[in-house]
């Protein structure tokens, strides 16, 4: 899911790959003795350190990642007496408020009674399937070209690759790297059989 929800955050604050990745998984999770190497932690936290863009303020931005049941604590999220956070969803969290983005569902900011009366700026509807086809035709470039999705994609699988290490990940996207831990790098290529190979994927 994490291609879907951090997809409006990458797009909103032009967010490339991360400097860093950290996560914190069950305990257990980190007894080579009980990994299960074919799938995922219970449940994970991911943190992230981004490079500052011209929509965050500093130099950095933090990003959290919640699954398994873990959600932020109550107080990121000014919500109105007796609402819940989503199951699935975003919280861009401003210097004036928070803008909950439920996943699949409309837009709220919050405190709700500090943006009574904010009326939303209009946007132009796409049809992702017809983007796609015009994109097929020449005619257009999709929402999600490789220069875009491929930093998503690299974020999101980093934090697969942290899963496995507790200390925070120092990545270097130019060389496609983590420097301060040479084993993690391990997880990030898988060697093909001749005549398989990608060149430059060394």
């Amino acid at each position: 899911m994490a291609c879907h929800i951090f997809d409006p955050v990458f797009t909103a604050l032009e967010l490339g790959a991360p400097r860093r990745s950290r996560s914190r998984v069950p305990k257990q999770w980190l007894d080579s003795s009980q990994v299960n190497t074919e799938t995922w932690p219970k449940w994970e936290i991911v943190e992230y350190e981004f490079p500052g863009t011209r929509w965050t303020a500093g130099e950095t931005l933090r990003g959290i990642w919640y699954d398994g049941g873990k959600q932020p604590p109550p107080e990121v999220a000014p919500l109105e007496e007796g609402k819940e956070l989503p199951s699935g969803g975003t919280l861009f969290v401003g210097e004036e408020g928070v803008l909950m983005l439920p996943h699949v569902k409309a837009p709220e900011l919050l405190p709700a009674e500090r943006f009574k009366g904010y009326q939303a700026p209009k946007t132009k509807h796409h049809d992702h399937y017809h983007q796609w086809v015009d994109a097929c035709l020449g005619k257009d470039q999709t929402s999600a070209p490789f220069s875009y999705a491929g930093p998503l994609t690299e974020t999101v699988l980093l934090a697969n690759v942290a899963a496995r290490f507790p200390q925070a990940l120092e990545w270097d996207a130019l060389a496609l790297k983590v420097t301060n831990l040479p084993e993690a790098n391990h997880y990030l290529r898988t060697p093909y059989r001749d005549g398989w190979a990608v060149e430059g994927l060394g």
